[in-house]
């Protein structure tokens, strides 16, 4: 399942404790100390941001399949009827609410456009067309 959104969290949490290893000379990463004096810590902190990036760039790159559409549109559709029926909806670790359903239905929404695309063999990237006028 994708998520990026986890691996986005956890790169915000290796940027914060960059910081923290400029301001205090120490950070905390998942309940690990790392220390601004131990090339091991930096090194290994290091490695762990290109680890978060390489995961949410795989993510990004990998095209999206119209059963993959299909599938999220029926979570959305899932989540809408729940809500409707005023109980909680959790979508990709997200709990939703009634007062998420604005936002449960735009999610519904940019699927169901997204496999249109797919489908339709527009969603490849921005098209640029020329137009020229002719004179009669």
């Amino acid at each position: 399942m994708r998520n990026v959104a986890s691996f986005e969290s956890k790169l915000l949490e290796i940027e914060e404790a960059e910081e923290d290893l400029i301001l205090y000379g120490y950070a905390w990463v998942a309940g690990v100390k790392f220390l601004k004096t131990n090339p091991d810590d930096m090194k290994k902190l290091e490695e762990l941001k290109e680890h978060y990036q390489k995961k949410v760039n795989e993510i990004l790159d990998t095209k999206i399949t119209a059963q993959e559409c299909e599938r999220y549109i029926r979570l959305y559709l899932e989540a809408e009827e729940a809500v409707l029926k005023g109980q909680e909806y959790t979508i990709d670790g997200q709990n939703l609410k009634r007062a998420d359903l604005e936002q449960i239905r735009k999610g519904r929404i940019w699927w169901e456009n997204k496999k249109a695309q797919i489908e339709s063999g527009t969603g490849e990237g921005i098209r640029f067309f020329q137009i020229v006028p002719h004179e009669f």
